[in-house]
């Protein structure tokens, strides 16, 4: 596969979460798919264009996302201000030293964790509303396949151009269906247990 689709690829994926950001601007998640796109920005830029190591903006980004999931619960603007500093300087020792194996280890702890705090918000919502929102299972699933896809990078599983084409693909669906589902679309209601 030429480097001229792999662009084209990437561009139809950042243009789909453009319009995502049309979708969930002023909703709960609308930052959350800010970070996802900024992320991919970064990403590309930082490959294509300086062709370095891109673990850096992704880290960065990634605790941000941690950040906007568990903003609720430090309101104050002191947490949130040491955090970002936080997230900004481990972003920036992983940008200048570039420790790939290492980097790509630690972007797959903060999606552990931010897949846990998915998870943990869908059992709060089923133990205490007794609902479970379809934006949250969707988003549940889309870090699992980046935890997937992390996880193999770091076990060395490279099926090369079709991994990166297949990936590219569901994440695009998962864009597709971001474009149509926000946190008001649909909720499964069941009856609380008595």
């Amino acid at each position: 596969m030429s480097r001229e689709y792999i662009i084209l690829i990437s561009h139809l994926s950042a243009l789909i979460w453009l319009f995502i950001l049309a979708k969930h601007y002023k909703k709960e998640f609308f930052n959350l798919f800010l970070f996802l796109n900024l992320s991919t920005v970064a990403t590309f830029i930082m490959f294509f264009i300086f062709s370095y190591n891109t673990n850096g903006p992704m880290i960065f980004f990634s605790l941000l996302v941690i950040l906007e999931l568990i903003k609720k619960n430090f309101p104050g603007i002191k947490f949130k201000i040491f955090f970002v500093a936080a997230s900004l300087a481990v972003s920036l020792f992983f940008f200048i030293v570039n420790l790939p194996l290492t980097s790509m280890s630690f972007l797959l702890i903060i999606c552990v964790v931010i897949t846990a705090l998915f998870i943990r918000k869908i059992i709060l919502n089923l133990a205490y509303n007794a609902e479970v929102n379809l934006l949250h299972l969707l988003l549940l699933f889309y870090f699992l396949t980046v935890l997937f896809k992390l996880n193999n990078a770091l076990l060395g599983v490279n099926p090369g151009v079709f991994y990166f084409v297949i990936f590219e693909f569901i994440h695009i669906l998962f864009g597709i269906s971001f474009c149509f589902i926000t946190e008001n679309t649909k909720v499964f209601k069941f009856n609380p247990i008595t």
